[in-house]
């Protein structure tokens, strides 16, 4: 194995999916729809919308 190698799969992260799971929030939507329509895990969700809020306040 090489140095510097990445393990583990591609992100399915990019600034669309977080565009419409913060505009869904808005919205109101619940997070397991949103989930469901981003691919994203629970965690990341709940982590993009924490760091916004936090940037907000």
């Amino acid at each position: 194995m090489k140095t510097g190698e990445k393990f583990g799969g591609r992100s399915k992260r990019n600034a669309a999916k977080e565009s419409l799971m913060l505009r869904l929030r808005d919205e109101g939507c619940s997070y397991q729809p949103m989930r469901k329509q981003t691919e994203l895990a629970l965690s990341t969700i709940l982590r993009i919308i924490m760091r916004k809020e936090a940037l907000a306040a």
